[in-house]
């Protein structure tokens, strides 16, 4: 029993060119793949293409990884600033407050004066 195999496949920088066949192992029922190079078993071209794209991957891990870290520094100062400001706010409300109880201190005195020396208006 001989049937071929053609695959028109390329993946990544392996494409199948010298097609494998099925060839009699002399067992009977039992057929093998032949590569006519005689270079690699089908095995090998799998693990070889997941090898591949295992160590793509992790490269392309390795970079999105340094780009998270980098992003992640630069968001940590804008969040400090931003603490700061919002730190800065808050202290100028304090003074606000103060500043309001002190003019209403000195409108009450205001008018205590004004009450002693007969100059309010009827």
């Amino acid at each position: 029993m001989t049937s071929e195999f053609q695959p028109h496949l390329t993946i990544g920088k392996y494409c199948v060119r010298d097609a494998p066949r099925w060839k009699d192992s002399g067992v009977a029922g039992k057929n093998r793949l032949d590569y006519p190079s005689g270079e690699f078993t089908v095995t090998e071209n799998v693990e070889n293409l997941i090898l591949e794209q295992l160590r793509l991957i992790r490269g392309d891990t390795a970079n999105i990884n340094a780009d998270v870290s980098e992003i992640k520094m630069r968001l940590t100062s804008p969040k400090e600033r931003l603490t700061l400001v919002e730190k800065g706010i808050a202290n100028l409300h304090g003074d606000m407050a103060i500043v309001q109880l002190r003019l209403d201190r000195q409108g009450d005195r205001i008018e205590r004066i004004e009450k002693r020396l007969d100059l309010t208006a009827a």
